[in-house]
């Protein structure tokens, strides 16, 4: 069953989960939509992994959460402005276009507001 998820949550419903593992009064269960709270655990992995079922890549997001774990910190969007913990730590990803203008060395000043090509690695 190593392709399950976490063992602990194994043969278990969203809701015998948050009943057991999660802190219930500040769970978010609108983010496990209802068709799929009855399910358990190993299906809903399944289906979030191997299917990429929407509904079910939500619900497991949510908890294997470990924000929403019993004597957890509390939330840091609280203390950032509602900015919340995934802007907090994880770096900003770049597109196609903003990795290639770091790439061309130019300096963004010049970029702007400029009358030449429209592609830095154009400039010569």
């Amino acid at each position: 069953r190593h392709h399950c998820g976490p063992s602990k949550y194994i043969g278990k419903t969203p809701r015998e989960i948050v009943t057991r593992f999660k802190d219930e009064a500040s769970f978010p269960w609108y983010l496990v939509p209802p068709p799929v709270r009855e399910k358990r655990f190993e299906e809903l992995w399944q289906m979030a992994h191997r299917a990429n079922h929407k509904a079910a890549v939500q619900a497991v997001r949510a908890l294997t959460d470990t924000a929403h774990d019993r004597g957890a910190a509390p939330a840091i969007s609280s203390t950032l402005g509602g900015l919340g913990p995934a802007s907090a730590s994880a770096p900003q990803r770049l597109n196609r276009s903003a990795k290639r203008a770091l790439q061309s060395g130019v300096e963004a000043e010049k970029l702007v507001y400029s009358n030449g090509p429209s592609l830095p690695h154009r400039q010569r």
